[in-house]
């Protein structure tokens, strides 16, 4: 079954375009990602649907976001990855992961990630 991001197809035009970008032959990303050859060819010149595994295979070859192939989300690669490995923690971790990244966050930029009611009077001025 398709997702809706999927059906209007855009996500072929997105697919091509980063293709296009990296400079590598079809052949050589669809073997690169452990497929047949003629897998990413057939996705993109014959229409075929890709399984989500193999077209997650293919973006990593090429270095492009899932998130925006599929929707249209801009996001980085190495952010992408980070949700895939926050998304495969047991919900305890995941909370001291969360916790780390504020505590990270706040030092990085103390005045943005205060919440409002924490703001000081000079910061309201």
């Amino acid at each position: 079954m398709i997702s809706e991001p999927m059906k209007g197809g855009n996500w072929r035009k997105r697919l091509q375009d980063a293709v296009e970008r990296s400079d590598l032959a079809m052949r050589k990303i669809s073997l690169r990602a452990g497929l047949s050859a003629g897998y990413l060819h057939g996705v993109l010149k014959d229409g075929k649907d890709p399984t989500v595994d193999n077209l997650i295979a293919i973006l990593d070859v090429i270095g492009v976001s899932a998130a925006w192939v599929i929707a249209g989300i801009g996001i980085d690669p190495a952010e992408e990855k980070l949700l895939r490995d926050y998304a495969i923690l047991p919900d305890d971790l995941k909370s001291a992961f969360l916790n780390l990244a504020e505590g990270m966050a706040r030092r990085c930029s103390p005045d943005d990630a205060k919440p409002p009611e924490e703001a000081s009077p000079s910061d309201q001025a």
